[in-house]
């Protein structure tokens, strides 16, 4: 019996087959003893969650490193997918898709052709802001584009003798709830930070039912130290003001604008916003940090982010798309629809 199989055609010595592993042993035959198969669908990766995420992508990475240590540069991998959950399918691919992009180099165009022969067993990936489909050939492109822009290094594969370029440890270390949740879109050039909070004045940070707390004082000390931030950015959908000290951030000589929305010309008002972001993040000599502000500001923030990401580094509409939501996924699960069609609309606006 024949199962699903996907083959990179510069590496055939990686496999994923759509089935368990002692289907796989019977359909490899004689030939499986090539390979070191194992089952991705019971791995830690697919089963925590299924998260579509830059952290997911490096776990595997060192697993996969790790496994090829042990067996030897002779030994083939076969990695089995039982077939099932449709989505838990997706995942698999994604990752050892992620795997041959980043660390084994393989092109974009060869992983995109390889996953053809299981193009019907993949699914569109939820969660993702600004746009209403978005699937894993999307993602793997958002990857080849933050590889080919030398955004963030998975260990040695990029030159770290650019500045700009973060670590994939200094991104999972700052990225975590417990150290701030700051989040690198563009590293250098934009992130996105949690709203923050009013605390008492000795307090960096206060737990809360188990969530983590910072006030603005940690933010701006580190923003200034650890990233030489420019501006801090609060995008909200109300006319209320901060419920922090915004003077923290200038004591560190970090800038600070509010940009309200109203929902009685919330297009024109998304212009005027998405207009002043581009033009501070053309200038800015650091970089400009966005955090959200008000009730429901989430889906506007993705709509500023991914249009910045369309207009000032060139991805496609659903590549920008994949990318926030690896990258920043707080951010994701924000609504589409209405929202995919108006942030359409304010690109081209925004562009003149």
């Amino acid at each position: 019996t024949m199962f699903p199989v996907c083959r990179f055609h510069s590496e055939s010595r990686f496999v994923l087959c759509l089935c368990s592993t002692l289907e796989a042993r019977a359909m490899f035959g004689v030939s499986a003893k090539k390979f070191h198969m194992f089952s991705l669908l019971d791995s830690e990766f697919v089963q925590a969650d299924l998260n579509f995420d830059l952290k997911s992508v490096h776990l595997f990475t060192v697993f996969m490193r790790n496994k090829l240590r042990r067996a030897g540069a002779s030994q083939g991998f076969v990695l089995c997918a039982q077939k099932g959950s449709s989505l838990h399918v997706t995942k698999c691919a994604f990752l050892l898709g992620a795997y041959m992009l980043i660390v084994r180099q393989v092109s974009i165009e060869n992983i995109l052709s390889s996953l053809n022969s299981i193009k019907e067993h993949l699914v569109n990936i939820p969660g993702c802001p600004y746009q209403d489909i978005i699937t894993v050939q999307d993602y793997l492109q958002a990857l080849h584009h933050m590889r080919s822009s030398q955004w963030i290094s998975f260990d040695d594969d990029l030159d770290k003798s650019n500045e700009t370029t973060l670590d994939i440890e200094e991104y999972n270390h700052y990225s975590s709830t417990a150290n701030g949740s700051i989040h690198a879109i563009v590293p250098g050039r934009i992130m996105v930070m949690p709203s923050p909070k009013q605390l008492p004045d000795t307090a960096a940070w206060v737990d809360v039912d188990g969530v983590r707390n910072f006030g603005a004082e940690f933010f701006a000390d580190l923003l200034s130290s650890e990233f030489n931030a420019s501006v801090v950015l609060r995008i909200n959908d109300d006319d209320s003001l901060p419920e922090y000290d915004e003077l923290a951030f200038d004591d560190h000589g970090v800038g600070f604008e509010n940009l309200s929305l109203t929902s009685t010309r919330l297009h024109a008002d998304l212009l005027r916003v998405t207009d002043r972001v581009l033009s501070l993040i053309r200038v800015a000599p650091g970089p400009v940090v966005l955090h959200a502000g008000g009730s429901s500001v989430n889906p506007y923030l993705s709509i500023v982010l991914c249009t910045c990401l369309m207009r000032l580094f060139g991805m496609a509409t659903s590549h920008a798309a994949a990318w926030l939501s690896m990258a920043c996924p707080p951010l994701s699960g924000a609504p589409r629809g209405p929202h995919a069609a108006g942030a359409s609309g304010l690109s081209s606006s925004a562009a003149t």
